[in-house]
């Protein structure tokens, strides 16, 4: 029985160290033909196909769900005088309770942006494909933009090397145009640290007293 406990332990132990280390993918592709935002997870993937509206699922790579979304316009009612009166009423309440705990909203905005500068540092830019076709109505300020934008490029290869970065002069076309993919990924072990961080550093005692005189008016 002792050893079924242990192999079922080590088995639960195996399982959290591949979801907290596996990272999400998000890719990002742009062009003509396709804008698409994809996140990928272990063998699970869910994204979007803006330019055709359309939902897409896959699982072990391959596309089981494609759904295009129907957009509904509903009627929206018309607010009467009280009800304008009611919310001018709650919003000018909220910011007087803001005002009075302006301690409080300040530490909690500085726990916010720290816990942002330190999910954006666990981010991670795997691929940059990027590739700009340069158009203007005026050749001559294709050509200046394009000295300028190859200077870009080449600053940008040396800081990040996996990128591949194409620009190209069109002096027949008016209006430039874009195409590329890029991919950022996020391991969900990395994001422990900071929301043990932010969570010892909101003053929890004073934010769920100021909810609860909130919730009471």
């Amino acid at each position: 029985m002792s050893g079924i406990i242990l192999i079922a332990g080590a088995v639960l132990v195996v399982l959290n160290l591949v979801i907290l280390f596996s990272p999400l993918r998000l890719r990002v592709v742009i062009s003509d033909q396709a804008r698409i935002v994809t996140l990928r997870w272990l063998l699970v993937q869910g994204g979007r196909d803006f330019k055709e509206k359309t939902f897409i699922l896959g699982v072990f790579g391959q596309t089981i769900i494609r759904k295009r979304s129907e957009k509904r316009e509903k009627p929206k009612p018309k607010p009467s005088d009280d009800t304008d009166k009611k919310k001018r009423k709650k919003s000018r309440m909220r910011l007087a309770d803001l005002w009075n705990e302006k301690d409080l909203a300040v530490k909690l905005i500085l726990v916010l942006l720290r816990f942002l500068r330190d999910f954006i540092s666990s981010i991670r830019w795997d691929r940059l494909k990027l590739h700009v076709d340069l158009a203007t109505p005026d050749p001559a300020l294709t050509g200046l933009l394009y000295g300028q934008m190859c200077a870009v490029k080449y600053s940008a290869e040396c800081v990040f090397p996996q990128a591949r970065i194409g620009v190209r002069p069109d002096f027949v076309e008016e209006l430039p145009r874009l195409s590329g993919e890029s991919i950022f990924s996020l391991r969900p072990a990395s994001m422990v640290l900071p929301l043990v961080k932010a969570f010892f550093a909101v003053p929890k005692i004073r934010t769920v007293k100021f909810l609860i005189r909130r919730k009471r008016r």
